[in-house]
């Protein structure tokens, strides 16, 4: 295992015309433009995604602060578009079933005044 700081000598390697210390400055060298490429490559790749992911999280958020008609629209025919439809689904069940319980809480309400009324 090589450690770079131990190599700094300016001494010739036992390679003809090779010296260690060229070595370690063409890879200090070329590590600033690696970076860069990287990081904008994953910018990117990372910024591509983030569309539909944050189109799913903003639904998700209405869904959790009541608002049940929220529907997402999403044009683009990749594979997200079938996340979409059944979070559009999911969120159609999940009203009906929250009408339903308010209707079942509505009727218990009017079964229990009718019985009261009823003892009376």
């Amino acid at each position: 295992m090589h450690i770079w700081w131990k190599h700094q000598r300016k001494d010739k390697c036992k390679y003809k015309g090779c010296s260690r210390n060229v070595r370690h400055r063409n890879c200090l060298y070329h590590f600033p433009f690696y970076s860069v490429h990287q990081s904008v490559f994953n910018k990117v790749c990372i910024s591509e995604d983030r569309g539909p992911l944050d189109i799913l999280k903003n639904g998700v958020h209405e869904i959790r602060d009541s608002n049940l008609d929220y529907c997402i629209v999403y044009g683009r025919q990749d594979e997200f578009q079938p996340v979409c439809e059944d979070f559009n689904k999911m969120a159609e069940r999940l009203k009906k079933s929250v009408n339903q319980i308010q209707q079942q809480e509505f009727s218990r309400k009017e079964l229990v005044a009718g019985i009261s009324h009823d003892k009376l």
